[in-house]
């Protein structure tokens, strides 16, 4: 193949950059297969452009040290929301994923229109509070429990909101000028499972708030299935209705999925939520058996998912697994009692992770950023 004849585009560049961490400019010209010059024009522009930053200078196989190259965190920022049907969570992150300020936005009416006002205000008042432009925020990822339309960025379906066909990203971008990215909790949480060390990565993740989700991760990207919807709970096997029932039962694992989330929350506080469980469940006996049972269920369904795709990891997300230590070390046991089946997969939940939402949030924005072909660079 001819090297200068091959057409790059910037945003591939950035992209490969981004996933990389820190790459040199003879290692992109390898990766593309273009010359060394060509290559070097597109990073310099991207450079110049305020994209991309160069650091410390690579290893040399002799001759001069390359410098390795990494995004600019400051060029842009990234906004980032979690709905609940009581309280939302906004954040804004460089492009590296760093937390610049958080707001925890209490609500009682959870009306799509209130919810949108309230948005849009709390997103005016985080932006002037750090003094940041709307201009230069790349975009808003926004998580919700339900079924998302991800291509055309609508909610399809909220059962915890009891919104159907909400073309929410649509009308944050027509009032906000921001472009708005929806996808549900699960499949954001998958972009954590990503390993761009091996691009035949296989994963499952699990998500479990009032409802459940299930995300998967094959080929090192993340799968939405037929018409976008991989993460409607039909997906799931004949197990889900005795967990769904023991979730909205149980006042245990009832109250755990209403806990509210933000990025703040220290080890220490996890800790006395854990605590609180566990007391709860010495108090009252009857929970142990409820969530022996609950965790039964669950391990089947996911020793089933297992044997379907032969994953290499599962994720485990949301408070239920975050905030206790019984369900998970429970549910993680069950899961690997059968590993005589199967291949076994690395089971990790994502209290392991740090900012697990956030970081997650960022990188699907970036995705979105990346492959949708009317965003400029």
């Amino acid at each position: 193949m001819n090297k200068r004849a091959r057409k790059v585009e910037l945003k591939q560049v950035l992209n490969s950059v981004y996933y990389k961490g820190e790459v040199t400019k003879p290692e992109l010209a390898e990766e593309f297969s273009v010359s060394l010059t060509a290559m070097s024009n597109h990073v310099n522009q991207l450079e110049s452009g305020g994209w991309l930053r160069s650091t410390e200078k690579g290893q040399s196989t002799g001759g001069r040290k390359p410098l390795l190259y990494e995004l600019n965190p400051g060029h842009r920022y990234i906004l980032g929301i979690n709905l609940r049907y009581n309280h939302f969570y906004l954040f804004l992150a460089d492009l590296q994923g760093c937390i610049l300020g958080t707001q925890l936005v209490e609500i009682t009416d959870y009306s799509f229109e209130n919810y949108i006002t309230m948005i849009c205000a709390e997103t005016e008042v985080l932006l002037s509070n750090l003094r940041i432009g709307r201009e230069r925020v790349l975009g808003m990822g926004i998580c919700i429990s339900g079924v998302t339309d991800f291509n055309n960025r609508v909610v399809d379906r909220s059962r915890e909101l009891n919104w159907n066909y909400m073309p929410m990203g649509q009308v944050l971008e027509q009032r906000l000028g921001i472009p708005a990215y929806v996808e549900n909790d699960s499949r954001v949480y998958a972009r954590n499972e990503i390993d761009p060390a091996d691009p035949n990565h296989v994963g499952v993740v699990v998500y479990l708030a009032h409802t459940v989700g299930l995300a998967l991760v094959i080929n090192n990207k993340v799968f939405h299935g037929h018409t976008n919807r991989a993460g409607d709970n039909r997906f799931f096997s004949e197990h889900l209705k005795r967990m769904l029932q023991i979730m909205q039962e149980n006042s245990v694992i009832h109250d755990l999925t209403f806990k509210h989330y933000y990025a703040s929350m220290d080890r220490a506080t996890i800790e006395e939520l854990n605590r609180d469980v566990e007391r709860l469940m010495v108090e009252r006996p009857e929970n142990l058996e409820v969530i022996d049972d609950f965790t039964t269920q669950l391990a089947k369904l996911m020793i089933t998912m297992i044997n379907i795709v032969n994953p290499k990891r599962i994720l485990l997300t949301g408070n239920v697994f975050d905030f206790t230590d019984v369900i998970y070390r429970q549910l993680k046991d069950k899961i690997l009692e059968a590993r005589g089946l199967y291949h076994t997969p690395e089971v990790r939940r994502t209290a392991n992770l740090k900012n697990p939402l956030e970081t997650a949030l960022v990188k699907f924005v970036l995705e979105k950023f990346f492959t949708d072909p009317e965003t400029q660079i």
